[in-house]
């Protein structure tokens, strides 16, 4: 809990701490494709991806010039569908404050053409439904994992990309038999700085 909690401060102490002069803003909005790692051991039983959005602001600091730290806030729609013996049982779907603290290399100066983008996410928990019945007290208000994409920046400050999120923490918390559920999300998306 202490990490998480570190983890929360150190995004805002960076959201301050910036050189006004040179930062950027930026608009992103986008599809999410969402699933989970789960330790589900029921052959019967399928997870699929759930398809949602999400939408923000991103703040740009450029380090170099084609090295940019990119931390943002974001709504984000995640969860998946269950599926028993083929049929679709139901679906789980999880609203989160995503906080990204990621890094952007552009293979030009100027934060041209291709980009690569590395980082961590912290997720606060919003909302929790399954099939529309609140499960919110069954999850955990914090999740955090490992982003990693890349994508192109078109010019005009426009961009496109890609990345994909590994949770690192059970969205579930701790009961009898301990199930494991970590989310995982592939976040296709368009921003606009200006």
């Amino acid at each position: 809990m202490k990490i998480k909690f570190m983890l929360l401060c150190l995004t805002f102490i960076l959201f301050i701490n910036v050189d006004k002069v040179n930062s950027q803003f930026a608009i992103r909005a986008g599809v999410n494709i969402a699933n989970a790692d789960s330790n589900n051991s029921d052959p019967d039983t399928d997870f699929k991806s759930r398809t949602g959005i999400h939408a923000g602001l991103m703040f740009g600091v450029p380090l170099t010039q084609s090295l940019v730290f990119r931390p943002g806030i974001l709504f984000s729609q995640r969860g998946y569908q269950i599926f028993d013996t083929g049929t679709k049982s139901g679906t789980l779907k999880f609203d989160y404050i995503d906080i990204p603290l990621s890094f952007l290399y552009y293979t030009k100066a100027g934060q041209q053409g291709l980009f690569l983008e590395a980082g961590l996410n912290a997720m606060i928990l919003s909302s929790g439904k399954a099939d529309n019945q609140n499960i919110k007290e069954q999850l955990e208000s914090i999740d955090y994992g490992i982003l990693l994409g890349g994508g192109f920046a078109l010019g005009g400050g426009l961009s496109l990309g890609l990345n994909y999120n590994f949770g690192l923490s059970n969205v579930l918390k701790p009961t009898i038999g301990n199930p494991r559920f970590k989310n995982r999300n592939l976040a296709i998306y368009a921003t606009y700085t200006f």
